[in-house]
């Protein structure tokens, strides 16, 4: 059996691991958290690279109502901001619709949401997964040019573990007190925050980003 609310030596995927122990009886809230993924994992079948040194963290949110559901990612990314934010205070955070977080364009943290089950299409249960890139060098880096850390922009090494339980303290209380009158405000500290391309503008239908 997976040790839950704690940080393993290494897993193949913290969100996979989740997945695996998922069950109607799992609490709402539980976590793991990896030192290293062997197998990590970005949107789509992309790879997330998961060196020793950096945040990987999964977190087990049941029942989220349908209407929110669509709106959790972006919730996930705007409260990571705001918890980034706090280490660099020279530095402007952008969300990358839908799941990216860069700092001078390059990618610093990542979002992946994942549903695991839905209730007569009225609530849902879903594993939020989250990376960022703490003491990692961007000569590590598989993109290089493309990917920076909190040690290269700060200068000075932080402690992984101490961020991850800080972290996913704030992730719980931030997505469980979720609703959807928050969705207006949600969208407006998105707009302050995005990345976009040059002229790339951007437009809402029906409560989703097109």
């Amino acid at each position: 059996m997976a040790k839950l609310n704690e940080i393993l030596d290494a897993c193949d995927s913290t969100n996979e691991l989740l997945k695996s122990v998922y069950d109607s009886n799992l609490e709402n809230g539980t976590w793991v958290a990896a030192k290293k993924q062997l197998r990590g994992k970005g949107r789509g079948q992309h790879h997330w690279e998961s060196l020793e040194g950096n945040i990987h963290l999964s977190i087990f949110f049941s029942q989220v109502p349908s209407n929110c559901l669509t709106w959790i990612p972006l919730k996930t990314a705007l409260t990571l901001r705001q918890f980034l934010q706090f280490y660099l205070t020279r530095h402007d955070i952008q969300v990358k619709w839908p799941n990216d977080l860069l700092v001078n364009d390059q990618k610093i943290a990542g979002v992946l949401c994942e549903v695991v089950s839905s209730f007569n299409e009225s609530s849902h249960d879903l594993v939020c997964g989250i990376g960022i890139n703490v003491n990692q060098r961007p000569k590590e880096m598989e993109v290089q040019k493309k990917s920076t850390s909190l040690m290269e922009l700060m200068g000075s090494k932080l402690n992984c573990e101490e961020m991850t339980h800080e972290l996913a303290e704030t992730l719980k209380t931030e997505i469980q007190n979720f609703n959807f009158n928050e969705i207006q405000s949600l969208r407006k500290a998105y707009e302050k925050a995005q990345w976009l391309k040059k002229g790339d503008p951007i437009k809402w239908y029906e409560n989703h980003k097109q």
